[in-house]
């Protein structure tokens, strides 16, 4: 199983793929891993990293990373609030792999939320 899931976002957004984080662990556990993959191979852009399982659902849930290709650019990382269509597409990816959210960080009360599709 892979730390973590990766999806496009809607055109009209300002990043480009959506990566969740599947464990507490930071990005740079699964960076190899994660630059390997095709929708980084010849593209650039903003991906747009949650870091739920990780941090959360506060202020630090999601990071902006610009792109190019198979690198990150981390120094032009920042934290950014997104809007309810984006934390859909999260709690989506999150019910696809609903079994890693019994021994996350969050609380029962937002595993219960998740579990009835309501966004966080």
């Amino acid at each position: 199983m892979k730390n973590y899931a990766i999806a496009k976002v809607d055109d009209n957004h300002k990043y480009n793929l959506l990566v969740l984080g599947l464990t507490h662990e930071s990005v740079f556990t699964f960076y190899n891993d994660l630059v390997r993959e095709p929708e980084f191979s010849n593209s650039h852009g903003v991906l747009l990293l949650d870091q739920l399982l990780a941090t959360g659902n506060g202020e630090n849930r999601y990071i902006a990373i610009p792109y190019n290709r198979n690198v990150l650019d981390f120094s032009q990382a920042k934290k950014v609030d997104v809007d309810n269509q984006v934390r859909q597409i999260s709690t989506s990816m999150l019910l696809e792999n609903i079994s890693i959210l019994a021994n996350s960080i969050l609380t029962e009360e937002q595993r219960e939320l998740i579990h009835q599709k309501i966004a966080l």
